[in-house]
């Protein structure tokens, strides 16, 4: 997805915020985190399922996958938990996030569960990152730059009230 068109939607998303939540100032950064995430997590999907180029020429540098890259750990057993793809998982975690953001007290409601869930994809995070840089010598962006939106998105809970 291009860059305008994701920051179209993040800012779509800021003024279709529900007014009465008292919380808004609070699910905002979770909200654009998630949308973020999601955008990687289904630009991943797109790519393996071979409906997008890895290296479209619209795409920024940065998002353009290769074989000495990103587009290199598709494949791998390490894109997988319990042969769930990771980008498959990671559009439900984010598709939760979304929703619950929108939903006055929605977070606040399974905080407790989203902190669990959330905890579940730190540990996720560093084993993956552990594969990343040791065990397959790929150093994927966009795989960092999920899991530090994870890092800040499981601060974030476990810092709320």
């Amino acid at each position: 997805m291009e860059i305008a068109t994701g920051c179209t939607l993040v800012l779509l998303s800021l003024f279709c915020l529900p007014a009465n939540n008292p919380k808004t100032a609070m699910d905002l950064p979770l909200l654009v985190l998630s949308l973020i995430g999601f955008q990687i997590a289904l630009y991943f999907a797109l790519v393996h399922r071979k409906l997008l180029r890895p290296d479209a020429a619209w795409l920024p540098a940065v998002c353009r996958m290769d074989e000495r890259s990103c587009g290199s750990i598709l494949a791998t057993p390490e894109a997988r938990v319990l042969r769930v793809p990771n980008y498959s998982l990671g559009m439900v975690y984010y598709t939760i996030l979304i929703i619950l953001s929108f939903v006055p007290a929605g977070i606040d409601e399974f905080l407790l569960e989203l902190r669990l869930i959330s905890g579940f994809t730190m540990f996720l995070a560093v084993m993956l990152s552990y594969s990343l840089i040791w065990k397959l010598r790929v150093l994927c962006i966009l795989c960092f730059v999920s899991h530090s939106i994870n890092l800040i998105i499981f601060l974030l809970l476990m810092v709320r009230p």
